[in-house]
């Protein structure tokens, strides 16, 4: 379910969930089907939040937190704050989910832009465009901070950038490469309204295999 971030595929899946609950709601308990439309909400947020429109957004929060009500004992609400806030809810042990073993829905999206003459805020524009971060590839905080080699075509030229998702404006990193010396000011750092954090490179890069590490400091 993670993986869907189709716009055409999440409009059938909200359908699917809306349709589920209603039907779980004849029953007045949270049954272990249930718990089953409660991860792929949550995990649906977590994958495609940046693609989702408000009214999708509304409708997965709302059904998560009425789905939960059911239930003594399983995860706590999902808040939504102000329709743009990337969901980061707060556990306790679950009834038929461990939702301790859930981690933050930080990601860290990664490319290259090819072309010297691209600036931060040709990237920024480009970001501004729906659906932008979802095509680029990305992996885990917890990769990341341990190390991820990234491939660049020997033959382009351009600047290296990272996104990282569900942080705020007080959010701090840092940005080692593979010696573990420290490159952060290397990069210039724009916080989006989105809740991304993005890093483009000061200077163009034109190598084969670079190994980066993005920590999360604050």
């Amino acid at each position: 379910m993670a993986e869907i971030n189709e716009k055409g595929h999440v409009s059938v899946i909200i359908g699917s969930i809306e349709k589920s609950y209603k039907k779980a709601r004849l029953t007045g308990k949270l049954t272990s089907n249930d718990a089953y439309i409660l991860e792929a909400i949550y995990k649906l947020l977590g994958a495609c939040y940046t693609s989702l429109s408000q009214p999708n957004r509304r409708t997965l929060t709302t059904l998560y937190n009425r789905i939960l009500t059911t239930s003594k004992n399983t995860c706590m609400p999902m808040i939504l704050a102000q329709d743009i806030k990337v969901v980061k809810p707060e556990f306790i042990q679950a009834e038929f989910l461990d939702c301790n073993t859930y981690e933050s829905n930080q990601s860290v999206y990664y490319w290259q832009e090819i072309g010297s003459s691209i600036v931060n805020a040709d990237v920024l524009a480009k970001i501004a465009v729906p659906g932008f971060l979802n095509a680029k590839p990305s992996d885990t905080l917890p990769v990341f901070s341990a190390g991820k080699t990234i491939t660049l075509i020997p033959s382009n030229i351009g600047r290296v950038c990272f996104a990282v998702t569900d942080t705020k404006s007080t959010s701090t990193f840092s940005i080692l490469d593979s010696s573990n010396t420290n490159i952060t000011s290397t990069f210039t750092k724009t916080f989006i309204n989105i809740h991304t954090t993005l890093f483009v490179s000061i200077s163009p890069y034109a190598y084969a295999s670079i190994l980066f590490k993005v920590n999360k400091l604050t």
